[in-house]
C-alpha cells in the first residue's frame, strides 16, 4: 500500500511540473513577444498589461483610501469635494483642445519643435483655465452674500468658493505635464506614464489620509488634489523623448486648432451627455431613485473601465498603424485587434442581464432592490461597448469633423429620449435610453456612406443580435 501511494504521489507530481513548466514556456512566449519592440502585436501585449496594472493599482488605492478616510472625515466633506470636482471637470472638458489625438495622428507627432509648440498651447490653456476657476470662485461667493444661492442648498456652502479657486491650480500645474506622455501613447509605449501615475496616485492617497488624520475638514482632500498634480507634472518631464521648450510655431498652433475647433464641440456634447442622465433623474425623480440609479451605474462603471481605459491607451495608435494596410488585411487585424474586448463585454454583458438582480440582493438590503433591474439594463450597454473602438478608426484618420456628426447625433437621440421619458414619469425606461445610447452612432457607422468602417456579420452581427435578445427579454419583462 505504501509503494503504491509512492507511485500516485509521483506520478501526481510529474503531472504538477509538467503543467507548470506549460505555464512558464507561454509566459515566457508572451514576455519575449512583449519586448518585441518591432512587433505591432508585442507592444499591444505590453501596453495591455500596463493598463492592467494601472487598473487595478488604481482600484485598490481608491477602496485603501476609502476604508480610511470615510472614517475621519464626515459625509458631508465628500459631498462638497464632489461638487468642486464636477466643476472642475465640466471646465476642462469645455476647453478640450484634442491635444493627445492630434499628436497621435499627427505626422510631426515626434517633431520636437512641434511637440514644444503644443506645450506652450496646453500650458496657456492650464492658465486660462485656473484663472477662470478663480473668477467662478469669487462670482459664486458674491452670489452667496447678496444672497442670490438658496440658503439650504450644497452650492450655500461658504467653503465652496475658495475650494473652487484652489483646486484650479490642478489644471495650472497640469498644464505642464511633458507632451512626452502623448509621443509615448503614439508608440505604444505606455510603461513610464503607467510608472508615474501609480507614484503620483499613491503619493496622493498617502496625503489624503495624513491630512484627512490632522484636519479633518475637506482642505484634507483638496491639497492632496493639488500635491498630486505638482508631483505628477514633476515627474513627467523625466519621461523619455525631447525635452519641452518655450518655443511656438505659428504655422503648428493653426494647424491645431484647425482640428481643434471640432474636438472642443464634440467634448461639450460629451460633457453634456455624461451628466444629463443624472441631472433628470435628480430633478424629475428625487434624490432616491438617483441614490438608487447611482448604486447600479457604478458597478457598471468599474466594469466598463477596464476596456475603456485598453482602449484609450491603445486603439488610436493602433488603429493609425494599421492604416496603410489593404482592407481585407485592415478588416482582418481590427477584428483580432477587438476580440477580447468582444469576450470581455460578452461576458459582462450577459452576466449582468442575467445575474444582475442576484447581485443587487445579495450585496444590498431591500430598499436597493430596483438597482437589479438597471443593473440588467446596463447589460445592453456593454454588449455595445466594442463598438467604442470603431470612433477611433475616424480619430485615427483625422476625421474629427466626421466624428463631431456622429457624436452630434448620438448626442441628441440621448438627450430627446431622456426628455420623453422623464415627461412620462418612466424611470426604466430612461434607464433603457442610457442601456441604447451607443445604438445611433452604430448605425450611422453601418448605413452612412464613406464611413469607412468594416462591418462583420459574424462579429458585429453576434453583439447586435445579443443587444437585440437582452432588450426586448427585459422589455417584457418591464
Amino acid at each position: 500500500m505504501p509503494q503504491a501511494i509512492k507511485r500516485r504521489a509521483r506520478k501526481v507530481r510529474g503531472v504538477i511540473e509538467n503543467w507548470l513548466s506549460s505555464c512558464r514556456g507561454r509566459a515566457q512566449a508572451m514576455l519575449g513577444m512583449a519586448r518585441d519592440d518591432g512587433s505591432l502585436k508585442g507592444r499591444i501585449v505590453r501596453n495591455a498589461s500596463w493598463v492592467g496594472v494601472s487598473y487595478g493599482s488604481e482600484l485598490v488605492l481608491r477602496f485603501g483610501s476609502s476604508l480610511i478616510v470615510t472614517r475621519l472625515l464626515e459625509p458631508s466633506v465628500f459631498g462638497l469635494i464632489s461638487t468642486v470636482s464636477i466643476f472642475l471637470t465640466i471646465v476642462f472638458m469645455l476647453s478640450d483642445l484634442g491635444l493627445r489625438p492630434i499628436v497621435l495622428t499627427h505626422k510631426r507627432g515626434d517633431d520636437p519643435d512641434f511637440l514644444s509648440s503644443v506645450w506652450v498651447l496646453q500650458i496657456f490653456r492650464g492658465v486660462i483655465l485656473t484663472l477662470l476657476l478663480v473668477a467662478m470662485g469669487l462670482t459664486w461667493h458674491v452670489a452667496q452674500q447678496r444672497g442670490w444661492i438658496a440658503a439650504g442648498s450644497s452650492y450655500a456652502d461658504p467653503l465652496l468658493p475658495g475650494l473652487l479657486a484652489f483646486v484650479g491650480l490642478c489644471l495650472l500645474f497640469g498644464g505642464f505635464n511633458s507632451i512626452n506622455e502623448f509621443r509615448l501613447a503614439r508608440h505604444l509605449e505606455q510603461g513610464a506614464v503607467t510608472r508615474i501615475d501609480i507614484v503620483s496616485k499613491t503619493a496622493t492617497t498617502i496625503a489624503n489620509i495624513v491630512f484627512a488624520f490632522f484636519l479633518r475638514s475637506v482642505w484634507a482632500l483638496a491639497i492632496p488634489m493639488v500635491l498630486g498634480a505638482i508631483i505628477r507634472s514633476a515627474l513627467s518631464m523625466r519621461l523619455p523623448g525631447p525635452k519641452m521648450r518655450f518655443r511656438v510655431n505659428w504655422a503648428d498652433l493653426k494647424e491645431v486648432f484647425g482640428h481643434s475647433r471640432w474636438i472642443a464641440i464634440t467634448s461639450l456634447l460629451t460633457v453634456i451627455t455624461l451628466s444629463a442622465d443624472k441631472l433628470i433623474i435628480g430633478y424629475a425623480f428625487g434624490l432616491t431613485a438617483l441614490g438608487i440609479y447611482s448604486i447600479a451605474f457604478a458597478l457598471f462603471d468599474a466594469v466598463q473601465n477596464l476596456p475603456l481605459k485598453f482602449n484609450s491607451a491603445v486603439s488610436i495608435s493602433v488603429m493609425k498603424a494599421l492604416e496603410n494596410h489593404d482592407r481585407e488585411a485592415f478588416r482582418a487585424q481590427y477584428y483580432r485587434f477587438r476580440l477580447p474586448i468582444d469576450l470581455y463585454s460578452i461576458a459582462f454583458g450577459l452576466g449582468f442581464a442575467i445575474f444582475g438582480q442576484l447581485m443587487i440582493t445579495l450585496m444590498y438590503d431591500p430598499r436597493y432592490a430596483s438597482a437589479g433591474h438597471y443593473l440588467q439594463i446596463f447589460g445592453i450597454a456593454l454588449l455595445l461597448l466594442p463598438f467604442a473602438v470603431t470612433a477611433n478608426i475616424l480619430i485615427a484618420a483625422q476625421r474629427f469633423k466626421y466624428t463631431f456628426f456622429v457624436t452630434l447625433l448620438k448626442g441628441i437621440s440621448f438627450l430627446v429620449g431622456l426628455a420623453v421619458c422623464a415627461y412620462f414619469k418612466s424611470l426604466t425606461g430612461l434607464v433603457f435610453v442610457v442601456g441604447l445610447q451607443r445604438l445611433p452612432e452604430i448605425l450611422v457607422y453601418l448605413l452612412a456612406p464613406g464611413s469607412g468602417i468594416p462591418f462583420s456579420l459574424k462579429r458585429d452581427g453576434v453583439l447586435l443580435g445579443l443587444a437585440t435578445l437582452v432588450t426586448v427579454g427585459l422589455a417584457l419583462r418591464w
